[in-house]
């Protein structure tokens, strides 16, 4: 017996005989390139990314040319001025984190494992990719972080 042999193995080949996964031919887990599946979808999905990268960087580079700009003349639009500066905060909030989670999913692609979940280390579906190209965890994973909020 070679020693070898079980360790390259495709995980369905290690797999109880009846178990849902011994007809997979493709190795699963840790056995196999998380960004196989992906492969010919890498580009396009980049490209997103980039795409939102940019709308980031436009948005952030707009906030903080107006920032401080707003002079309240009018002692009755104080409140209404402090309310636009709150409001402008918040989306440059919004903006600089999703501006992170881009980086994040670029930086994946590069370290080749885009696509999946930072939690449990699942696939996320390619259809969740396509709509939210920075997804970083898998629909249960997600389900479960919103729960605890």
């Amino acid at each position: 017996m070679k020693p070898d042999a079980d360790a390259a193995a495709p995980a369905a080949v290690l797999m109880p005989r009846g178990h849902a996964a011994e007809t997979q031919t493709q190795p699963t887990g840790p056995h196999r390139h998380p960004q196989d599946r992906l492969a010919p979808h890498l580009r396009t999905l980049r490209g997103m990314l980039l795409e939102q990268r940019s709308f980031r960087l436009e948005q952030l580079v707009g906030l903080r040319a107006t920032d401080g700009r707003t002079v309240d003349t009018d002692s009755t639009d104080t409140d209404a001025g402090r309310a636009r500066r709150e409001v402008a905060a918040l989306v440059a909030d919004g903006a600089r984190r999703a501006m992170a989670d881009i980086e994040l999913a670029l930086a994946s692609i590069v370290a080749g494992h885009y696509g999946c979940c930072h939690a449990c280390h699942a696939d996320i579906p390619l259809a969740v990719l396509e709509v939210i190209p920075q997804a970083r965890l898998c629909l249960s994973c997600q389900r479960s972080e919103s729960d605890l909020r």
